[in-house]
């Protein structure tokens, strides 16, 4: 889920950006451009304190209002950021933008059948509103409508040939998300076949292989990405994986490593290193790597979890069970930690401790399958 709010958020600046920079600019334009150059590099709250001085001298400056939206969205505060988007609304009602920016306000919020409302509004003013429709997509998808969403992206295909890359791409991650990984490898290779640079299209379809267990495939579409961007994140990453899967541990560590040199805050890198390493019998960089991991986030459950594997391969079963302990306090659902903490007991002679350990795992493995 954390890839397509990534790639809705993304989908939606750039929209902001194509859209506004043809809308009519109003004074005091100063402020508003350095605070869009201040976005652009991620620098939010300098940004908005230039949004919120060209609202200080016009209030109905619509698209300072927009993107002061756009950076509480970014923030996780929906509420205001859907003030804004209202006095934007209210400025200028036709804007389709706007809209969509609401409805995934929203739709964050767990608000699915109000975002709905205002993804068709956006789509009705623009049908070309390719991340309202996306995002129309998902949304059902939330509501448990699979079919329906699955249909409103053949609709969107049929309307509008030009995004057909982008909207087949989206269609294929709704797919892969009921685990139909072969149908959603459909919609990625008519996506590549329509641009073969849709690096999302590549990744996607990457993923998708991963899943599938075809790893040297999942390596190639990597390796496409790569001839087209050598610095591209999450290629990197998903080469280190494939390479992981096929038991290519020495390539997929120098892989890991390219991607934490392009963003050194890139736990899942950092994560899937540590376990490599645990492959190669190297606990103490193994830990070092998952330390690393969990400095950056440190709610992070597998990471925690990972560690204490770590430590039971050193013997050390006391701290091993401290990190595990960590992991049910983040995820109290979470049945890996609830099993390796039965496994650490066992190392320690506590088999009545151990067993409920494993009672509990195999609950919560129960209510899953049954959910």
């Amino acid at each position: 889920m954390y890839r397509i709010r990534l790639f809705l958020i993304s989908l939606l600046i750039s929209t902001f950006l194509t859209a506004l920079c043809v809308s009519e600019q109003k004074a005091p334009e100063e402020f508003f451009n350095e605070g869009e150059s201040l976005l652009k590099e991620g620098k939010y709250d300098e940004a908005m304190i230039k949004f919120d001085k060209a609202l200080e001298i016009n209030s109905s400056y619509k698209e300072a209002w927009i993107y002061k939206g756009a950076i509480l969205q970014e923030q996780k505060k929906f509420d205001d950021s859907i003030a804004c988007f209202d006095k934007a609304i209210a400025i200028d009602p036709n804007f389709a933008p706007t809209w969509t920016a609401k409805g995934l306000a929203l739709f964050y919020q767990y608000k699915i059948d109000d975002a709905i409302v205002c993804f068709d509004q956006a789509i009705n003013l623009d049908t070309n509103q390719i991340a309202a429709i996306n995002s129309k997509g998902f949304a059902l998808f939330a509501q448990g409508k699979f079919d329906e969403a699955v249909a409103s992206y053949d609709e969107a295909i049929e309307m509008n040939p030009n995004h057909a890359a982008a909207l087949n791409t989206s269609k294929g991650l709704l797919i892969s998300m009921r685990f139909k990984y072969s149908e959603a490898i459909e919609c990625f290779d008519k996506a590549i076949q329509m641009d073969p640079k849709y690096l999302l299209a590549w990744d996607s379809k990457g993923d998708a292989l991963r899943h599938l267990g075809r790893h040297i495939e999942s390596e190639n579409c990597n390796d496409e990405i790569l001839e087209i961007d050598t610095n591209n994140l999450s290629a990197w990453y998903g080469k280190g994986k494939a390479l992981h899967n096929q038991g290519k541990y020495s390539e997929a560590i120098e892989c890991y490593d390219k991607a934490i040199t392009i963003d050194p805050n890139y736990k899942e890198a950092w994560a899937d290193k540590g376990w490599v390493l645990m492959y190669q019998g190297k606990y103490s960089e193994a830990i070092e790597c998952l330390d690393k991991a969990i400095t950056i986030d440190p709610n992070y459950k597998e990471a925690w979890v990972n560690k204490g594997v770590a430590l039971v391969g050193q013997d050390k079963y006391s701290e091993a069970i401290e990190c595990y302990d960590k992991a049910i306090t983040i995820d109290p659902n979470y049945k890996e930690a609830w099993a390796n903490k039965g496994v650490a007991l066992l190392y320690q002679n506590k088999y009545s401790e151990a067993q409920e350990c494993f009672d509990k795992a195999e609950e919560l493995t129960m209510k899953k399958n049954k959910g």
